[in-house]
């Protein structure tokens, strides 16, 4: 099938981007319209064996602190779990922690918290640094990808993304056409 090494070559990339999941444009269109929201796309790539660049997309897991997954609990499924699920503003239905708490999963915050930062910003955040990554303008996108990681300091595709361009000194090379290849099986 021809699905099959463009499937390997996403599984075996999860590990690349930090990210339990990537998915294929192809794949995102298939989703319902609730589930597509929570997709985030993260690069633009050539996978090997293929002669046109497939959009990269995780699927950020919204389940609320109040649900667990295994011992780890769901912070184990998305760093971005640390944040109020998109739709969320207030946070109230997942009970409200400062930023400054965020990397603490389940800890109730009895300080005066700051107005929490919902996973919706934090998406549209990281969507305004990729696309300057895949306008060419790597400066731009490694100051936003920094500020990303500063609220989510461990989410796989903004560090991803800053590796990728540390090794050209933020700058995008000179025939930078919005992808790259995707340099291991």
């Amino acid at each position: 099938s021809p699905h099959v090494n463009p499937a390997a070559r996403l599984e075996a990339a999860t590990k690349q981007f930090g990210a339990m999941f990537l998915l294929s444009d192809e794949f995102v269109a298939q989703l319902s319209p609730r589930n597509r929201k929570l997709c985030r796309r993260i690069d633009s790539v050539i996978l090997v064996g293929k002669a046109s660049a497939t959009n990269l997309w995780t699927w950020d897991m919204w389940l609320g602190p109040h649900q667990t997954q295994g011992s780890k609990g769901v912070h184990a499924l998305s760093p971005l779990n640390k944040l109020n699920p998109p739709g969320t503003d207030d946070g109230s239905q997942f009970g409200r922690r400062s930023l400054a708490r965020i990397s603490e999963p389940n800890t109730p915050s009895t300080e005066p918290a700051e107005p929490p930062m919902s996973a919706k910003i934090y998406v549209d955040t990281f969507s305004t640094a990729f696309t300057a990554y895949l306008n060419g303008e790597w400066k731009n996108s490694e100051k936003i990808l920094r500020r990303c990681l500063e609220l989510v300091p461990d989410d796989g595709p903004a560090i991803a993304l800053l590796a990728v361009m540390e090794k050209h000194n933020f700058a995008a090379p000179v025939d930078w056409a919005g992808f790259r290849q995707l340099t291991e099986k």
